[in-house]
């Protein structure tokens, strides 16, 4: 019988223990720098941005003007800045908001999904309706307020 050999691991291999607080820090700056990349891409100058471009309005369409927003409020709900930004009902309406318009406008491939879907299951007008009222509950969240 041949003995089975089993490896020896390195004890001292390289590990890697980050801190909580650390990965929310490179969490926070990559969100940043989705956001102000978004936002420079608009400009339309260089190479990698025009394609960075190119790829965030044929997925999204015109709605990839409220992205960089989406992107901020998450940024900010991982810091410890205390800001109207920086609280979690800001990020589910503004992504019900981004969503809803990305859908209604039937913009980029992720607005015509959401419209083939909504208006295949009820009529044309009524996915208008229902993408008006998640709209109107977008700001509702958003703002943390009601009808009173």
């Amino acid at each position: 019988m041949t003995k089975k050999h089993k490896r020896k691991t390195d004890r001292r291999a390289f590990k890697l223990k980050l801190k909580p607080q650390t990965m929310f820090s490179i969490a926070q700056v990559f969100f940043f720098a989705i956001a102000f990349l978004i936002i420079i891409s608009f400009s339309r100058r260089g190479l990698i941005l025009v394609r960075f471009n190119d790829l965030m309005t044929d997925v999204f369409g015109f709605a990839t003007i409220f992205l960089p927003f989406v992107f901020l409020s998450f940024a900010f709900l991982l810091s410890k800045i205390k800001i109207p930004l920086s609280e979690p009902n800001v990020i589910v309406g503004s992504s019900l908001i981004f969503l809803s318009l990305a859908g209604l406008g039937k913009s980029g491939r992720l607005g015509l999904v959401f419209w083939d879907g909504v208006s295949t299951l009820v009529t044309p007008v009524g996915a208008v309706i229902i993408f008006f009222g998640i709209i109107l509950t977008g700001f509702i969240i958003l703002l943390n307020t009601s009808f009173d």
